[in-house]
């Protein structure tokens, strides 16, 4: 671990006891697991500064707002009682760097990973309606759009930089077909709202902590956007495989999505489905990577 990075831990923990490191494999991020007397933290170094600064915002701003509007405080270094809904937490900024190596001190949450982990019938169902209830309120806090650039020039222009990412590990024709299918939601994004979103919202970024609660985890991508960019993974994975799952989620969430937004979910995750395959190859996932050939076929994209 960096000494910079240490340094910004040890007025926090006190005299390290253990060190450990905690990243996932795809090298985006180091993420250390520093424990001391006075604490235990979550010490998460960028390598890209616009992840930095996402990560900061939701962080500083974003999730202090969602406590403060639902009565939540802070539980000493570990986190906030809950943010956003009842039953619901997540790490709390504790201290940061801007200089090189970028990072955040976060508090650490124990807890399963809810993708892959096999809770009951009954909490499985309300974890969900839980991480509904979440992302409405952070969908509904106050933001004005003041973006110069449409959404739908922004989805655009994101299917052009993906299209040429995709060289070489997607065939022509299918990109082709991924352009037409997005190019037809396009004019439908023009008068559409940004809203704030997490957009990397799966169970992969869901803890189960040891009291039962929800922790929602890694804002790295958050930032206003599109409301049904949220639910995108969602809908191309855990929804198709259990539509219970759908049904507690959108319960939480407080509505059922229009005949609209399906619509422009469809068209719009054949995007996400081209850039998983893209990422994934670049990043040597390969089981990441399937998943995205798996969304193509289903689209009949591939």
């Amino acid at each position: 671990m960096r000494r910079e990075l240490l340094d910004l831990a040890l007025p926090i923990v006190g005299e390290p006891s253990e060190v450990r490191d905690a990243s996932w494999d795809h090298g985006e991020s180091e993420v250390w697991r520093v424990s001391g007397p006075l604490a235990t933290v979550a010490v998460k170094a960028h390598r890209q500064g616009r992840k930095f600064d996402q990560e900061l915002t939701a962080y500083r701003d974003w999730l202090p707002a969602l406590a403060a509007g639902g009565g939540g405080s802070p539980v000493s270094a570990r986190g906030w009682a809950w943010v956003g809904a009842p039953g619901v937490r997540t790490p709390r900024l504790l201290a940061h760097r801007v200089e090189h190596p970028r990072a955040l001190v976060l508090s650490w949450e124990e807890g399963a990973v809810l993708e892959g982990a096999r809770p009951g019938r009954r909490e499985e169902l309300g974890l969900r309606e839980r991480a509904g209830a979440f992302l409405r309120a952070l969908h509904d806090l106050p933001h004005d759009d003041v973006d110069p650039v449409p959404l739908s020039d922004a989805y655009a222009s994101r299917l052009d930089a993906w299209s040429r990412r995709s060289r070489g590990v997607v065939p022509e024709a299918v990109v082709a077909n991924v352009r037409a299918a997005v190019a037809e939601a396009l004019p439908a994004l023009s008068k559409e709202a940004r809203v704030r979103c997490h957009r990397d919202y799966t169970a992969r970024n869901w803890l189960v902590a040891a009291d039962g609660a929800l922790v929602v985890i890694d804002l790295e991508h958050a930032r206003p956007d599109l409301r049904v960019a949220d639910l995108e993974r969602l809908w191309h994975g855990e929804w198709r495989r259990d539509p219970a799952l759908r049904e507690a989620f959108l319960a939480g969430y407080g509505r059922e999505l229009s005949a609209e937004e399906e619509e422009t979910l469809r068209r719009l995750s054949a995007l996400g489905a081209l850039s998983t395959v893209v990422w994934a190859r670049e990043h040597g996932d390969a089981a990441f990577e399937d998943h995205g050939w798996a969304a193509l076929r289903r689209l009949g994209l591939a």
